[in-house]
């Protein structure tokens, strides 16, 4: 959306430029790309996603600067941890096209980018919640994961304040059978660093709960009815 309204008032500013094909300067917004020299460098924080630069060249040319992709791009020379200061000028801009245009310069013409170094870490998963099974069905044991570590590569610095990744388990939530998926394992906090591997297997064993049977009355032969002490009759004895 940003993008469009640069756009519209570029449109704006040159159409009598564009009558008259008189050159003219106009800023446009291009993408910012800073690559650490060192593969063990990392940019923490600082770096915008875009920059503007200025344009020079004709009218009709500066209204199709849409149409062309432009970048800005930096290569960031290895250095200590910590602020480091970039330079950024017109010879930073490259462009692909036709187009009759010419970068003048580029504003912020200086940025402050705060650089750590690289580093890896194995940290081991837990859950997050209690995997909760549909009624009657109840979890045997516990849940496992497999593997029950990833490695995660990033700046030291985010590293030093992860000590286990949290799995949540709301999704399995209603199972009426064992689990054995697998799911993809993310740090929203942190998406600069990067887990190995980046999916692991949910392992949990679910059974039917146990519940005690009613009791039934065993059904078998039928039995002779017993006699009553009242109703026995006693044998007559004979008169002597």
């Amino acid at each position: 959306m940003g993008f469009k309204l640069v756009a519209l008032t570029v449109a704006l500013v040159l159409w009598f430029n564009v009558k008259t094909d008189r050159p003219a300067e106009v800023r446009y917004p291009v993408p910012l790309e800073i690559v650490p020299e060192s593969d063990e460098e990392t940019i923490l924080r600082g770096q915008p996603e875009s920059v503007n630069v200025l344009f020079a060249g004709t009218g009709k040319d500066l209204l199709r600067l849409g149409d062309q992709r432009f970048r800005v791009r930096k290569v960031l020379a290895p250095g200590k941890p910590g602020p480091r200061r970039v330079i950024l000028d017109a010879a930073s801009v490259s462009q692909t096209g036709n187009l009759d245009v010419r970068p003048i310069s580029v504003e912020p013409s200086v940025i402050t980018l705060t650089v750590d170094r690289v580093g890896s870490k194995r940290v081991p998963l837990r859950s997050l919640s209690v995997l909760e099974a549909a009624e009657g069905y109840e979890l045997q044991g516990r849940v496992r994961f497999d593997p029950p570590e990833v490695t995660l590569i990033g700046a030291r610095t985010f590293l030093a304040e992860i000590d286990t990744i949290a799995v949540d388990l709301t999704q399995f939530r209603g199972r009426r059978e064992s689990i054995r998926e697998a799911i993809a394992v993310r740090l929203p906090r942190y998406p600069t660093v990067i887990v190995q591997p980046d999916s692991i297997r949910i392992v949990a064993s679910l059974e039917e709960s146990a519940q005690e049977a009613p009791e039934k009355a065993q059904e078998g032969p039928e039995a002779e009815p017993r006699s009553s002490p009242s109703s026995t009759k006693a044998p007559r004895r004979k008169p002597s």
